[in-house]
């Protein structure tokens, strides 16, 4: 009888580890995607620990030029980002703070510039809602290459058309694009703000492509960033980068 009660208890025990398990959250947890802009190269992890080091080989990776969400509880969150190659006890992170961030909210962290001396922005993001029927797409645009303010505008539009000024360190508002089947790509330059030399473009193409079953623009919610050095090479060289946010 005793064996039975106790394999009875153990049962119980494990059915409570397992509710316990499933539930994650108590409240929607805040959700902040870092964007890493950093020049150079420089990749990061992610330890929202407060303590150092772990093993950085489990933490996240936000690739250069990338980006990654983390979810978040609590008032006060602790968060440092190391260097890929900084990640011993004596090492310090390239950026480190304490957040405070609100459940149920989305936020976006942009790291650039120089490892050495990093800017941040943080930003809280008020997406646009759904609305059923509507064949759009919502686009906006961030400048993180400390040279110029820029402009944006389609392949074959008037320089600055969709946006004619943008300074560095500055997240646009979302710029409404149609997207239903007389849409097949959108090209977008971007260019010097006083002069209109070109500074670079994307492709975004298939916009009215249902092969799989749903328009991948429809309704989402993304960002185009420029980053890099103005005249740079290599790693450095100015580049436009899609950043999904919804």
């Amino acid at each position: 009888m005793m064996c039975k009660h106790f394999a009875a208890l153990l049962l119980l025990a494990a059915a409570s580890l397992s509710c316990k398990k499933q539930k994650v959250y108590d409240n929607p947890p805040a959700v902040l995607q870092v964007v890493n802009a950093l020049e150079d190269g420089v990749s990061l992890y992610a330890n929202a620990s407060g303590i150092h080091p772990i093993p950085y080989s489990h933490a996240l990776f936000i690739a250069n030029k990338q980006f990654a969400r983390m979810n978040f509880t609590g008032n006060i969150q602790p968060l440092a980002l190391y260097g890929t190659k900084d990640t011993l006890p004596e090492n310090k992170p390239v950026w480190a703070r304490d957040l405070q961030l609100e459940e149920s909210k989305l936020y976006s962290l942009f790291l650039f510039g120089e490892k050495s001396k990093p800017g941040h922005l943080l930003i809280q993001n008020n997406f646009p809602p759904f609305i059923s029927g509507d064949s759009v797409t919502h686009v906006r645009f961030a400048n993180m290459s400390n040279g110029q303010p820029v402009s944006i505008n389609l392949k074959g539009n008037p320089a600055g058309s969709l946006l004619n000024n943008l300074a560095y360190k500055e997240v646009s508002a979302f710029t409404a694009l149609n997207v239903d089947k007389s849409v097949s790509q959108y090209e977008f330059e971007f260019r010097d703000a006083a002069t209109g030399a070109l500074l670079g473009t994307f492709l975004a193409p298939f916009v009215n492509d249902y092969s799989l079953g749903s328009n991948v623009y429809l309704n989402m919610s993304w960002m185009l960033m420029l980053a890099g050095k103005p005249g740079g090479t290599g790693v450095n060289q100015l580049s436009i980068i899609k950043v999904d946010n919804r």
